[in-house]
This record gives C-alpha cells, structure tokens and sequence, in this order.
C-alpha cells in the first residue's frame, strides 16, 4: 500500500498562529508524556491512577491545541487589571 501525501502546515507570518498538529501526533505526543510519567513512579502508580493520569494528560494536550488557535500580540490588554492589597 502506497503512502499518501499530506500537505505540509501552512507556514504564516503572522504572530500568534501555529501549525495544527493531527490526530496521530497528539496521540503519540500523549503517548510519551505517560510514558515519561510511569517511568518516573515505577511500580508507584496503580491502574487507577494510570487511568487518571491518561485522561488528564489527554485534557492538557486538548486544552493546549485550543489555546495555539487564538492569535495574541504583545499589544493585547490583559483580561484583568492587577492591584496589591495596599490599593484602595
């Protein structure tokens, strides 16, 4: 069976914007991180927390790609306007 070509990531100037990773580098990507995790706690995490710690990963990785989708720039307000305790 004959590979099939992929159109690479549309390279853009503009700031902010990145390239879409697909399904398969998510998943390998995901893949590596719990295995980074088990061999950091061998023998330390039971199934349960692997389970856990499976689907918090996949949640990051998700959140992460969604967060890439928002063109920022240096010259966006920030959503909040910071004041230490001794400002009335």
């Amino acid at each position: 069976m004959a590979s099939q070509l992929r159109e690479p990531p549309q390279e853009s100037s503009a700031p902010g914007t990145y390239p879409q990773l697909d399904p398969a580098a998510i998943r390998a990507i995901n893949k590596k991180l719990i295995e980074i995790v088990s061999l950091l706690h061998q023998g330390g995490i039971s199934d349960a927390q692997l389970r856990e710690l499976t689907a918090c990963v996949r949640a990051q990785t998700a959140n992460i790609e969604t967060l890439h989708r928002f063109s920022l720039s240096n010259a966006d307000e920030p959503a909040f306007i910071f004041r230490d305790s001794g400002d009335k």
